[in-house]
C-alpha cells in the first residue's frame, strides 16, 4: 500500500498558500508598526547588512581613522 505524498497535493498547497497572502494582507493592512517591529526591522536590517550583534566584541573590526 503506498502512502501520497504531501508534494502531490497541488491543490491543498495552493488553497493554503492563498489562505496565508490573505491572513497576510489582513496584518499588513490593519497593523500599525510598533517601536517593537521598528526595532526588529532595524536589527534585521542590520544583520542582513553584516554588522555584528551587538554582544560581540568588536576589537578586531578596523578602527575608524581620523
Amino acid at each position: 500500500m503506498e502512502r501520497p505524498r504531501a508534494a502531490d497535493d497541488f491543490e491543498v498547497i495552493r488553497e493554503r498558500l492563498e489562505e496565508l497572502r490573505r491572513q497576510r494582507e489582513e496584518v499588513s493592512s490593519t497593523d500599525t508598526p510598533s517601536d517593537e517591529d521598528a526595532e526588529a526591522e532595524r536589527q534585521r536590517q542590520e544583520c542582513c547588512e553584516g554588522a555584528p550583534p551587538s554582544w560581540v566584541p568588536t576589537i578586531f573590526l578596523p578602527q575608524p581613522t581620523d
